[in-house]
């Protein structure tokens, strides 16, 4: 009866740290949508973007085109409805704070001189501290 017993508490103790670890596994996703027009300029900030993020196991990357409806019908979700090379929404929100400033991730990098036009008040920095700040690093 014993060696029953001791396998059931074996058993619970288990089930109890599998669903603790799935807890804490879910708590550190950082989930990444980004909203993109298909060119060449945008194709390298959306490869930059990526080569960051893989540095923060757990973040999920998900990609859509503004040619599409879907990218589209995001965007307009988040208040983008005209011309716009790149959104990044990063756990539901396009707007974050970092080291007590509000950053806002659309448009190009505030340090790629692509296009004046187009150019965004955020950095490749902004999303490093961030995702440092998520990841609590």
């Amino acid at each position: 009866m014993s060696k029953i017993i001791r396998a059931l508490k074996m058993l619970v103790l288990a089930a109890m740290s599998s669903l603790l670890f799935s807890y804490t596994f879910a708590e550190e996703v950082t989930k990444f949508e980004i909203v993109y027009l298909p060119h060449g300029p945008v194709f390298k900030v959306v490869r930059d973007i990526e080569a960051i993020v893989a540095d923060y196991p757990g973040s999920i990357v998900s990609k859509w085109s503004f040619d599409d409806k879907a990218g589209i019908e995001l965007a307009k979700s988040y208040g983008f409805t005209g011309h716009l090379p790149i959104l990044i929404i990063i756990n539901e929100s396009y707007r974050h704070e970092i080291a007590g400033n509000e950053v806002e991730f659309y448009n190009f990098p505030s340090n790629n001189s692509f296009s004046p036009l187009f150019k965004g008040a955020w950095s490749y920095e902004d999303l490093n501290l961030l995702l440092n700040q998520l990841a609590n690093r």
